[in-house]
């Protein structure tokens, strides 16, 4: 996180306002309310549906890979650069359930005063390395396709068609087992996205079986293979854009600020609103950050105030984390 949050969660905030020249800070249910939400968000994960989510995914995790590896091999036999393309897609398959699988542990394990956040974003920066890496397969796919145009080789149609039918299989029951499991977060929905996609390319590779079984042109294969690499990058663009956005703290598409900073402005102990950050935690924790001018001297008041808004922006705007600075109206101090 970057050094303008590290204050803000570096103490024990176990039910105490803190007076810095009139400010006060309302931390001590900022982080009470962070661990209901954040650990909650946890627990659900690790409850019935989070234990049921991490076997799916081992499950897929084991057999994709076991799969990838006969598709491999096949593709190079036969000589056909759309199960070797499909083979790489299913390659990228298997690093975003392995990623899956690490992040849904790593999620689990407790926040320590070093990771005052928790090891949420292990899953982010991982599927952001995963789309690169499927980039990088899906450029080289399209090298080879083109030096394959002129010249494509002599495809063996059968072995393709049965070993691209088998992964097809093979992606459907894994994306039903992920969906069977009951667990629907964003980690989950990814992995799924990616069995889903990969089925595609197995029936790209079926239709390129199927042409040289019945006669039809070797340069199919290309075709399909070149189609292959399309739907790779289709899926790696947006997971390393919405990636990104997380670990670049830009405030998440789906969160109005002006509403936001409206609605903190809005209350009667607010006079202004003079800072706002907001930013996403992981894939699904919107957190946020406030300065706010006031008249109200009680530190009580202030309190309640906090709390009142805190359950505001979390019923209204979707904010799971907020934490609120006060300064008396007319602070000389400059702000943040």
């Amino acid at each position: 996180m970057s050094g303008r949050h590290g204050h803000d969660h570096d103490h024990d905030h176990a039910g105490h306002d803190h007076d810095h020249a009139g400010h006060d800070h309302g931390h001590e249910h900022s982080h009470d309310d962070h661990d209901h939400a954040g650990h909650a968000h946890v627990h659900s994960r690790f409850g019935p549906q989070g234990n049921a989510g991490l076997r799916a995914l081992w499950i897929a995790l084991v057999v994709n890979g076991a799969f990838m590896g006969v598709e491999l091999v096949v593709g190079l036999w036969s000589r056909s650069l759309a199960l070797v393309s499909d083979a790489g897609h299913m390659l990228t398959d298997v690093l975003a359930l392995g990623i899956a699988v690490v992040g849904a542990v790593m999620r689990a394990r407790p926040r320590s005063s070093r990771a005052t956040f928790g090891h949420a974003r292990v899953a982010v920066l991982g599927g952001f390395i995963n789309g690169a890496l499927a980039l990088a397969v899906a450029a080289f796919i399209i090298v080879e396709a083109a030096e394959r145009t002129g010249a494509p080789p002599d495809v063996m149609g059968l072995p393709v068609l049965v070993t691209a039918a088998i992964g097809l299989v093979v992606n459907l029951g894994s994306a039903f087992v992920l969906h069977r499991s009951g667990d629907h977060s964003l980690n989950m929905r990814g992995a799924m996205l990616h069995m889903l996609g990969d089925a595609l390319g197995s029936v790209a590779a079926i239709i390129a079986g199927a042409v040289i079984v019945l006669g039809g042109p070797a340069v199919v294969d290309v075709i399909v293979s070149v189609v292959v690499a399309g739907i790779i990058a289709a899926s790696a663009l947006p997971l390393m854009r919405d990636a990104s956005v997380i670990l670049l703290e830009r405030a998440p598409a789906h969160v109005d600020v002006d509403a936001v900073k409206t609605a903190a402005s809005q209350h009667a102990a607010v006079r202004a609103a003079i800072s706002l950050h907001v930013w996403s935690l992981d894939d699904g924790t919107v957190a946020a950050s406030f300065v706010l001018e006031t008249d109200v001297t009680d530190l009580a008041a202030l309190a309640v105030a906090a709390d009142t808004l805190r359950a505001t922006l979390k019923s209204d705007h979707g904010v799971a984390h907020a934490v609120f600075e006060w300064r008396p109206v007319g602070a000389a101090t400059p702000c943040c």
